[in-house]
């Protein structure tokens, strides 16, 4: 080939490297986005009956489809009241409005529970929260909502294809800007307790799941309070250390050495004490006579079919059970009538706040526990998993508070 020709080759490489370097610079630069928005606006100020409502708007301003589970959004509502609390309101104090609505068990995630937002599309609704929050006597409160976008299906459920399918998101959440409400009198909350109305097939269904209450339950709260151990430190004085275990680290997490012991100051304050506080409250439910005999209700208008059952934190007890419910297994995994009046029963508020549904199902819950231990100590489904798991695990040897845990087996090896 003459040096002619190898030139002109050369040349043509180097135009080609070019091209495709310059394309794939083209190609990052118009890759797909997912831009998904949520704004608030209050559309009543100045209407006392309406100024509690909120217009809520969910758009896709991106060029690539976005999955959103319905039941994060207020789209999807009973009796035109939400199913959890997806905003976060504040006092002029910047203090945050206990809430006090309903907590609806939506249940294991299906495929089909999904808006498929596609680009330039969206969705908007009114939501009056009026009857959602303790608002006090009344007053100007800041709203805002966080749109969490990281909800899959639930692989216990689901078909592997299904699961397979599923497209799941790059953007995270989306946070709205901030607006405000007014309310100008205490509100006249409504009650959902009533009479019992179920009837007596579904009375002995859930006479039967509870009455199998008690062993889960007491054995959590022997499992609970054997986390803590009486040792002398050296000046002589009794402290409670704490006994890891891979049964409550896969349901709570890692309890940080820092963190202060049972009995210590701090203690009912941190995540620690809010796990034993809860599985105490449990345990002490069981024995409780008012408790022992909660309001029986069913049926669940416009819920999902997946919805075993739902409550509202500030009703204690009163307990509504929905079709799902009498077609659960007694007992096991992952859903059961024993686990589902467990998960219930840890969302009232009493002498401890009750828990609250941020996500569902097994591998979300353990993922919860190593990656927000705060919300996993306050997550219905971690303590239900936690009182029904029945998992034979190896005890660990424990070489101290804090140390890392070792098994038997692992201790041998």
């Amino acid at each position: 080939m003459s040096a002619m020709n190898k030139g002109a080759l050369s040349a043509k490489r180097l135009v080609t490297l070019v091209f495709f370097a310059a394309m794939a610079c083209l190609s990052e630069n118009t890759k797909a986005e997912q831009k998904l928005t949520v704004k608030l606006d209050t559309p009543y100020p100045s209407d006392a009956s309406r100024s509690s409502i909120v217009h809520v708007i969910i758009a896709n301003e991106g060029d690539e489809d976005v999955a959103i589970y319905e039941w994060n959004t207020p789209f999807v509502q009973s009796d035109n009241r939400l199913a959890k609390p997806l905003f976060e309101v504040t006092d002029t104090s910047g203090a945050k409005v206990r809430y006090i609505g309903r907590w609806v068990n939506t249940g294991r995630v299906l495929a089909n529970q999904f808006i498929i937002l596609h680009p330039g599309e969206r969705r908007e609704a009114d939501v009056d929260l009026r009857l959602e929050y303790d608002y006090g006597p009344g007053g100007a409160f800041a709203v805002s909502y966080v749109l969490s976008l990281e909800q899959g299906p639930d692989s216990d459920v689901v078909t592997p294809e299904e699961y397979a399918a599923f497209r799941r998101n790059r953007q995270k959440e989306s946070e709205s800007n901030v607006t405000a409400i007014y309310i100008n009198s205490p509100v006249e909350r409504v009650s959902s307790i009533g009479e019992a109305d179920c009837d007596g097939g579904q009375l002995g269904v859930i006479k039967s799941a509870d009455s199998k209450l008690f062993d889960p339950i007491y054995g959590a709260w022997v499992h609970m309070s054997s986390r803590y151990k009486k040792e002398y430190a050296e000046d002589g004085t009794l402290h409670n250390v704490f006994v890891p275990h891979p049964r409550y680290t896969r349901w709570f997490g890692q309890k940080a050495s820092a963190d202060p012991n049972l009995g210590e100051e701090g203690f009912a304050a941190s995540n620690d004490g809010h796990a034993y506080s809860i599985v105490r409250a449990l345990f002490r439910r069981l024995l409780d006579p008012v408790s022992r005999n909660p309001v029986l209700k069913c049926g669940c208008p416009d819920y999902p079919e997946t919805t075993p059952a739902w409550s509202e934190a500030d009703a204690p007890y009163v307990i509504h059970f929905c079709d799902s419910f009498f077609k659960l297994q007694e007992v096991g995994l992952p859903s059961s009538r024993v686990g589902t009046l467990v998960h219930e029963m840890s969302h009232f508020n009493d002498d401890v706040e009750g828990t609250a549904d941020y996500l569902y199902g097994r591998q979300l819950a353990e993922g919860l526990a190593k990656s927000d231990r705060w919300k996993a100590v306050r997550n219905a489904d971690n303590v239900e998993f936690f009182v029904v798991d029945t998992t034979p695990y190896e005890e660990p040897n424990v070489r101290g508070d804090g140390d890392s845990m070792q098994t038997t087996h692992e201790a041998e090896k």
